[in-house]
């Protein structure tokens, strides 16, 4: 899994996050997607996506389907111990 690919995960899977540090993880994923957009570059595999059967236990762990329907991405199930 390259950086790009890792960091669109897991922006991916917080972007519905309640949680002060997820919401400051999908805040800087999504930083690096507008400044490449706004150089006219090339997104390559940073893309943030609608997670679907997002579960999350407050203060245990999140459940997440991300990339479900990305061309890059195969269908990805995260699970993030906090």
């Amino acid at each position: 899994m390259t950086k790009e690919q890792f960091l669109s995960l897991i922006g991916s899977a917080e972007s519905g996050s309640e949680h002060p540090l997820g919401r400051t993880i999908y805040q800087y994923v999504l930083s690096l997607v507008d400044e490449r957009k706004q150089n006219g570059d090339d997104l390559g595999d940073l893309i943030i996506s609608q997670p679907t059967n997002f579960h999350a236990e407050p203060g245990q762990v999140l459940y997440t389907l991300a990339h479900e329907k990305a061309k890059t991405h195969p269908t990805t199930k995260t699970t993030t111990r906090v």
